[in-house]
């Protein structure tokens, strides 16, 4: 099948296969090529939802904790598109005013937007701190 995109500004959406929404630009008036763009959307409620499922989360290590374990809290997402290790650390420094949750020793980030790729990170210091 064969797609032809006329000049100008075009938002798409609902394409099989891409989990976001993207603006594409053409003018063929100019070099040969298409332009392609996305833009984040508003999440004003992410540090708060993020609070809710790690207080969740960390309530059940609390345990561990009172009998000198050290405690790990894992965080996993495979959005390649919206989510990445900065995302996730600012979320956790407003969610938790730049402190760990109650019974968590560490906080970790796994990225699994890549499969073949998967990534770790330590975020436990980087918490407290303003960079990573």
């Amino acid at each position: 099948m064969i797609l032809t995109l006329p000049d100008g500004r075009h938002f798409i959406d609902n394409v099989s296969g891409v989990p976001f929404q993207f603006h594409v630009n053409k003018a063929s008036d100019r070099r040969p090529g298409l332009i392609f763009s996305r833009f984040v959307p508003e999440n004003d409620d992410f540090s708060s939802r993020l609070r809710g499922h790690l207080n969740r989360k960390a309530k059940k290590l609390i345990p561990y904790k009172e009998n000198e374990f050290k405690t790990v809290l894992l965080i996993e997402s495979d959005d390649i598109a919206l989510m990445d290790e900065s995302i996730m650390l600012d979320g956790i420094r407003e969610a938790f005013l730049k402190k760990l949750p109650d019974g968590v020793d560490q906080i970790w980030y796994a990225d699994t937007s890549i499969p073949e790729e998967i990534l770790f990170h330590n975020l436990t210091d980087s918490i407290c701190t303003e960079t990573i």
